[in-house]
């Protein structure tokens, strides 16, 4: 290991450090996780929430579940009576793995990185995982899931690909089917210089490294109106859920029926 990566991982170690979570680790080392399943190496938590504590890994799953539940439930969606559901960005099982006691549910993931979803594949084996290509289709049918999720997928994709998702996961919702999905909303606007700000205020989508699709580097930042007239295009909007400013900034959450 070079020293910037011994370095970065050191970084990442500490990065977020509490007695709480060093606690908590200790438990899930001896104990092993709370719902019998592994957790993914420090390697690939670290990607798909750029820390390597699993006691962030668990917890952030279990609450974007919970803010979920809360969401749907406030529009008389009740999980428990959904039949199928799509993790689109699945990553290495973060919030799909605190689904595994909906008992009536078909539950499957997909993502755009073998090697999460080949972890997932021999690890959490109560639902089945795909790897989508960047660009759609998926291999679904038709109007095959009553609810598709997308946490921080988005947010790594130029608009062409964006456009092109969202009629593809049309395609695959139910009639009256729902997508969950999130975008890095006004509370991110100190990551734009004062021109981007200016068109980020006129509804107007702003991408940086587009050329990196699908990568963490590639990062888009959403208005709402950009994704109420263009992503929502074919859909009806349900209900927006604004982030919040500061040093655990959530994203912007959008409920958009078919």
């Amino acid at each position: 290991m070079g020293l910037f990566s011994y370095l970065d991982s050191l970084y990442s170690f500490f990065k977020g450090f509490t007695l709480f979570k060093a606690l908590q680790g200790l438990s899930f080392r001896l104990k092993g996780s709370p719902d019998g399943y592994p957790f993914p190496p420090s390697s690939l938590i670290h990607l798909i929430i750029g820390v390597r504590w699993k006691a962030d890994y668990w917890e952030s799953g279990k609450r974007l579940k919970h803010m979920m539940e809360i969401i749907l439930e406030s529009h008389g969606i009740i999980l428990g009576e959904l039949r199928d559901i799509l993790d689109f960005g699945c990553g290495c099982g973060r919030i799909i793995r605190h689904f595994k006691d909906l008992k009536e549910a078909n539950l499957y993931g997909t993502d755009y990185n073998l090697r999460l979803v080949e972890w997932c594949r021999q690890n959490l084996s109560f639902a089945r995982f795909n790897v989508n290509q960047l660009k759609p289709p998926l291999p679904y049918k038709n109007e095959s899931f009553d609810l598709v999720y997308a946490r921080s997928v988005f947010t790594h994709l130029p608009e062409k690909l964006q456009v092109n998702w969202m009629t593809e996961i049309y395609r695959i919702l139910k009639p009256g089917g729902v997508i969950l999905l999130t975008t890095h909303g006004y509370q991110y606007q100190d990551a734009l210089d004062q021109n981007e700000k200016v068109l980020f205020n006129r509804g107007e989508l702003i991408v940086h490294y587009a050329e990196r699709a699908g990568e963490n580097i590639c990062a888009a930042l959403h208005p709402y109106e950009y994704v109420r007239d263009v992503l929502a295009e074919k859909f009806e909007l349900l209900d927006f859920i604004p982030g919040k400013a500061g040093p655990y900034s959530e994203q912007d959450t959008y409920l958009l029926k078919k």
